[in-house]
């Protein structure tokens, strides 16, 4: 079994009782506005928005119309763009994500109780591991991202399905086999990118936990972490996807072209491999860096094993 869908199901499903893991999630709240100065703001705001449609229907009341037209698209634009803003999306959190992830685990080290939790049952790995968990989990941003992904992939299959059931009926009536080959590719094709965009998402998360663990090990205090772990995600996501983009796009095609093959299934077979390269590029990394922690924090494999089992006591 592939490591980073390991941890990936160890992020996904975290300690909620684990004490660390709480005190990592809990966001003390920002203090309130008074209800005065709250009403205040809104009817500001309400007299600035009014003053600037005015503004904008007396100098250009073409574009304000075009806008009240075009508003009520907005989510259904929105919606269409989604396998092109998502993927973005998701890196800009990740890279939030592992910035988090640092800050807290040398804030601990700065305020001197790094080495209590240690003592609580999983050692100084299963302490990383729940503050880890528990910056993940503060707030709703990941669990709307996934239900984002869960989404998009939902459509993607819909989708998909509704073009098997046209091609069963198509060959049913005798349609010719060109077109019926044709569009297998395309739904094959189709949930190998549905694929793509899943993992995507979830070696990113835990790439982006694993650097944001790593870093506080070599550079505790907590400015340097935040920096240090934001840059090398973002160096080594860069190096992946650039050895993704000249491998998936300049040298398999060669090579196919090199070998001299054609035909429908070829394309199936391009997209597997391009898919395929990905995920065994940054499997490699993550078990890699994972290596380094595990050796950082003197994790053993069965500790680590039993941090991450899903039947672990809290």
């Amino acid at each position: 079994m592939f490591l980073s869908w390991k941890l990936w199901q160890g992020l996904r499903n975290p300690q909620y009782l684990n004490p660390i893991f709480r005190r990592a999630r809990y966001r003390k709240p920002s203090p309130a506005l008074p209800p005065q100065a709250q009403l205040y703001l809104k009817r500001g705001t309400q007299l600035i928005l009014f003053i600037v449609i005015l503004i904008i229907a007396y100098s250009r009341p073409l574009a304000l119309m075009y806008a009240v037209i075009a508003l009520p698209m907005f989510p259904v634009l929105l919606l269409l763009s989604l396998p092109v803003w998502f993927p973005l999306g998701n890196q800009i959190f990740c890279i939030v994500w592992t910035m988090r992830t640092g800050e807290i685990v040398a804030r601990s080290h700065e305020n001197g109780v790094y080495d209590l939790i240690c003592l609580y049952p999983g050692g100084s790995f299963g302490a990383n591991w729940a503050l880890c968990n528990g910056a993940l989990h503060r707030g709703s941003t990941f669990d709307m991202l996934h239900g984002v992904l869960t989404i998009l992939v939902g459509i993607g299959t819909v989708a998909l399905g509704m073009i098997i059931i046209v091609v069963i009926s198509f060959t049913l009536f005798g349609s010719p086999l060109q077109g019926v080959a044709t569009a297998v590719q395309l739904v094959v094709s189709g949930l190998i990118v549905l694929a793509a965009y899943y993992l995507d998402f979830a070696q990113s998360m835990v790439l982006s936990s694993i650097v944001g663990l790593l870093v506080p090990t070599v550079v505790p205090t907590r400015n340097d972490s935040r920096v240090g772990a934001a840059v090398i995600f973002i160096t080594i996501q860069i190096t992946i996807y650039a050895l993704g983009i000249l491998v998936a796009l300049l040298l398999l095609p060669a090579l196919f072209n090199r070998i001299g093959v054609s035909g429908e299934a070829i394309g199936i077979v391009l997209t597997f491999l391009r898919l395929s390269f990905f995920i065994v590029l940054r499997e490699i990394i993550i078990r890699g860096l994972w290596r380094m922690l595990t050796d950082r924090l003197n994790a053993p494999a069965h500790q680590t094993d039993w941090i991450l089992s899903p039947t672990r006591p809290a």
